[in-house]
């Protein structure tokens, strides 16, 4: 697993019989061509699988924060962005602390992913949460298709970017529905992403695709120039 130089793997023991590791995984959005235009942060997982605490995820966003901010040189010679996944806990736990909120602010390359799960997305900005992190951060939907919400939650306001659902894409990469899909998502957001190019087969058909990045196996991603200091000059694409 490739982890984030700086953030490495965290040790997380609440107690004797309840130790695991923590560890972030850096996904690269890349353009049609193959050079990466953003790293997309999941969020990170117990090696138990349990859940993770709030404590862990404290640790887990102020890593983030400390990485980014000893990173930003980089991120901003090579214009790459940088999505950080954030669930319902960490976005409660980012809304109660100005300090936190301050560093993401100074850093602009930096985005926040909400997935479908995320709670009341359908509320859009009539939601004091969700409008709340829109007035302070771009925010991304990371999984659009995968029916968990509306699609009028693209249309709300709330989002400046989409990447579709990789199941979503998988299944209709050979149909015409997904250009329309796309287009009508494009109406709404300055960026749009794929993501599920796990195939030669998928990426055949991506490259087809107009006005979208890409995700998934299969991409000729390119190492960020300059940056293999801080990036390892490798990825672990899910």
């Amino acid at each position: 697993m490739t982890t984030m130089p700086g953030m490495g793997e965290k040790s997380l023991c609440r107690g004797d019989a309840d130790c695991c590791v923590l560890s972030s995984r850096l996904i690269p959005v890349c353009a049609q061509t193959g050079s990466v235009q953003a790293l997309k942060a999941d969020l990170p997982v117990f090696s138990d699988q349990a859940n993770l605490t709030e404590q862990a995820k404290k640790t887990w966003l102020d890593d983030n924060i400390s990485f980014l901010n000893q990173s930003a040189d980089v991120f901003a010679k090579n214009a790459t962005c940088y999505f950080l996944t954030i669930d319902f806990d960490i976005a409660s736990l980012l809304a109660r602390n100005t300090q936190w909120q301050q560093s993401l602010q100074n850093l602009p390359f930096v985005s926040l992913v909400l997935n479908e799960c995320f709670p009341n997305l359908v509320d859009g900005l009539k939601n004091p949460l969700l409008y709340a992190l829109r007035a302070r951060f771009p925010l991304i939907l990371g999984d659009l298709g995968k029916g968990d919400v509306p699609f009028h939650v693209v249309s709300s306001g709330l989002f400046s970017g989409v990447i579709l659902d990789g199941a979503f894409f998988q299944r209709y990469y050979r149909s015409p529905v997904l250009q329309i899909v796309l287009n009508k998502a494009r109406e709404y957001s300055e960026f749009v992403a794929v993501g599920g190019v796990d195939s030669p087969a998928h990426y055949h058909e991506a490259k087809k695709l107009r006005g979208v990045s890409l995700m998934g196996k299969s991409l000729p991603a390119s190492p960020v120039l300059g940056a293999e200091s801080v990036f390892n000059n490798s990825f672990l694409i899910n």
